[in-house]
């Protein structure tokens, strides 16, 4: 299951936000908001669930958000929100694969998905900052 939800938040909100790194808590800036999407959903804030900042120029390989690793068996949600202005960098495209998706630019809008579906973000150039939101269950699990 995908959701696009556009302009989850300002410019000013999202240029407020690259101000941070790695993880924040849920009550920094105005990640309630995609929170609050998010639930509406299905999701739940758990002792597990957390909301990250990232700069990652390398991108990701193909994953999955619940973790091919058994690093994130609990998450069932996840979000990407582009914090950066599309002109100031070069790829780091969002890619989902089955079936087949492509999100070249969401700034300031909210990708939400199941965290079971297998996605990449290909390499990057510039200043690319990206909030990322992983959530539990509603039962909180």
């Amino acid at each position: 299951m995908r959701n696009y939800i556009r302009d989850i938040l300002t410019p000013d909100e999202a240029k407020h936000l690259t101000g941070f790194t790695g993880r924040v808590p849920f009550d920094v800036g105005v990640i309630h908001k995609v929170v609050a999407e998010m639930q509406t959903l299905g999701a739940s804030v758990t002792d597990k669930s957390y909301a990250t900042i990232e700069r990652n120029q390398d991108g990701h390989d193909w994953h999955f958000d619940t973790g091919d690793m058994d690093h994130m068996t609990w998450c069932e949600w996840s979000a990407s929100v582009l914090l950066t202005k599309p002109d100031e960098f070069r790829g780091g495209v969002f890619q989902f694969a089955n079936p087949t998706e492509e999100h070249m630019a969401h700034y300031c809008d909210a990708l939400i998905y199941t965290s079971d579906e297998l996605h990449r973000v290909l390499p990057h150039h510039g200043n690319r900052k990206v909030l990322l939101v992983f959530l539990g269950a509603a039962n909180g699990e």
